[in-house]
C-alpha cells in the first residue's frame, strides 16, 4: 500500500515564506502614490517611482495626465515692442496646456489670452524665436506648478495660425524633472562634504569663539551660494548634452559663453522661479483618482520602459542628465 510522506509545519512555512506577496491592485497604488503630492515630490516620483515598474509607470503617468499636466505652462519672451505713440510694451505670452493629442503621447497648450489685433505679432515673434533658438539663452520657460525652469521642450511642433503649441509631454517631463532631481544631488553632496566644517562651527560657538547669529549667518550664506553654484552647475550639464546632441560639440561654459551673460540669465530665471513659486494652490490639495475604462493598465511587473531601454533604471532615460559623481 503506497503512503504519502507527510508535511511537517516548518516545511510548510518555509514554503509560504519563499513564495512572492500577491501583487496590490492598481487602485491601490493609485491611492499610495497619490499621497505624494506636494511640488518636492514630483521630481522623485518622476526620475525614480515611475521607473519601479510599469505598474509604477502606468500609475505615476495617469497622475500626472490627471492632475500635474493641469497645472504646467510654457512661457515665451517674445521681446519689446513699440506701439504707434511709442508705448514700450515688453511681450511675455503663457501657453497654457489644454489637451492630449488622440495618441496622449504629446501635450497640446494654448495661448492663454491675446487680444485679436496683436496676433499677427505674436505669431512673427514666436516663429522667429522658434526658428532661432539659443541654447545657452534660451527664450522660453517652463513651469510646472511652483517650479520653472528653461528647460527643452522636446520634439517641439508650433500651430501658428491657432498660437497652439504642442511636445512630447513625457520627455519634456524627465528633461524638466532629471536636472532638478540632479541639482538636488550636488546639493547633497555639498552637504555631505561640509561636515567637518559645521562641526567645526560648531565648536567655536560651544567655546564661547563664534556668538549664535554670526554662525547662522555664516551657514546661511555659504548654503545659499551653493544652491546657486549647483544650479548653475546643472544648468551647464544640461546644455552641455544639448550640444553633444545637436552636433556633437563638447561645450564649455568657461570657454565658450559670456560669463556675465550667464550670470544675467540666471538672475532672470530666478525672478521668474520666484513669481511661479507664488501661486496660491494648495500643497495639501487632494484629487481623488478614478480608474478609466478606457485605461490601458499592464498589471504585471514588466521589465521594459518606452522611455528607459533595458529597464526601469532611470539612468537609461534619454532626458536624465546623471547622477553626481
Amino acid at each position: 500500500m503506497a503512503t504519502t510522506a507527510a508535511t511537517n509545519p516548518s516545511q510548510q512555512d518555509a514554503q509560504q515564506r519563499q513564495r512572492p506577496p500577491p501583487p496590490l491592485p492598481t487602485e491601490l497604488w493609485i491611492r499610495i502614490l497619490g499621497n505624494l503630492n506636494k511640488d518636492s515630490d514630483l521630481p522623485q516620483l518622476w526620475t525614480s517611482c515611475r521607473h519601479v515598474s510599469t505598474v509604477f509607470r502606468d500609475v505615476v503617468e495617469f497622475m500626472f495626465r490627471g492632475k500635474h499636466l493641469s497645472k504646467t505652462w510654457i512661457h515665451y519672451d517674445l521681446g519689446i515692442h513699440y506701439s504707434e505713440d511709442y508705448a514700450r510694451m515688453l511681450i511675455n505670452v503663457k501657453f497654457r496646456f489644454a489637451r492630449l493629442s488622440d495618441d496622449r503621447e504629446r501635450a497640446i497648450f494654448h495661448l492663454d489670452q491675446c487680444a485679436e489685433a496683436y496676433k499677427d505679432l505674436l505669431r512673427r515673434r514666436l516663429r522667429k524665436r522658434v526658428e532661432k533658438h539659443d541654447l545657452e539663452a534660451p527664450h522660453h520657460s517652463v513651469q510646472v506648478r511652483r517650479d520653472l525652469n528653461d528647460t527643452p521642450i522636446p520634439a517641439l511642433q508650433v500651430d501658428y495660425e491657432n498660437l497652439e503649441l504642442s511636445c512630447n509631454w513625457k520627455s519634456l517631463l524627465s528633461s524638466f524633472y532629471g536636472e532638478a532631481r540632479l541639482y538636488h544631488e550636488l546639493q547633497g553632496a555639498w552637504v555631505e562634504s561640509q561636515k567637518d566644517w559645521v562641526s567645526g562651527l560648531h565648536t567655536q560657538r560651544l567655546r564661547g569663539q563664534r556668538d549664535m547669529a554670526s554662525t547662522m549667518m555664516q551657514a546661511i550664506a555659504s548654503f545659499g551660494k551653493q544652491c546657486d553654484e549647483a544650479r548653475i552647475k546643472a544648468r551647464r550639464l544640461r546644455i552641455r548634452k544639448q550640444f553633444m546632441e545637436l552636433d556633437g560639440f563638447e561645450w564649455d561654459a568657461e570657454r565658450d559663453w559670456d560669463l556675465v551673460e550667464e550670470r544675467a540669465v540666471m538672475r532672470r530665471l530666478a525672478q521668474k522661479a520666484q513669481v511661479a513659486s507664488q501661486e496660491e494652490y494648495s500643497d495639501d490639495e487632494e484629487m481623488e483618482f478614478e480608474l478609466n475604462e478606457e485605461e490601458d493598465w499592464d498589471d504585471g511587473d514588466g521589465d521594459e520602459d518606452e522611455d528607459s531601454e533595458g529597464g526601469f533604471d532611470v539612468d537609461d532615460d534619454d532626458d536624465y542628465i546623471g547622477h553626481v559623481a
